[in-house]
C-alpha cells in the first residue's frame, strides 16, 4: 500500500515569478507528529499559471468554439474579484 496523509500537515512556500507567470511551490509534508511513525516528503514543483485570456486561446487552437468565461461554477460573471475561473467551450 502507501502511506495515507489524512491528518497530515502540508507547509509550503510560493514562489511566484511575474515575468513568466511561474510560481516555484516547495512543500513538506509530514504523517504524523510523532517523531518514530513519521514519514516526511519534501518537494518542489513549478505550476504555469495561464491567464483567461491564453486559455481562450489554447482552447481556440484546439478547435473548441463560444469559450465563455466565468466566475464560479454557479455561473456568475468573471471579475478581478473572482477566485474561480471557469470556462464552457463547445467542440
Amino acid at each position: 500500500m502507501g502511506t495515507t496523509f489524512q491528518k497530515s500537515r502540508i507547509e509550503s512556500d510560493h514562489r511566484f515569478n511575474n515575468r513568466w507567470a511561474w510560481m516555484l511551490a516547495v512543500f513538506l509534508a509530514c504523517s504524523s507528529t510523532s517523531a518514530r511513525s513519521r514519514v516526511r516528503i519534501e518537494g518542489t514543483c513549478r505550476v504555469r499559471h495561464y491567464s483567461c485570456h491564453e486559455l481562450v486561446g489554447l482552447l481556440g487552437q484546439a478547435g473548441f468554439s463560444r469559450v465563455r468565461p466565468f466566475g464560479g461554477l454557479n455561473g456568475k460573471p468573471l471579475s478581478f474579484d473572482s477566485r474561480r475561473l471557469v470556462l464552457t467551450a463547445r467542440r
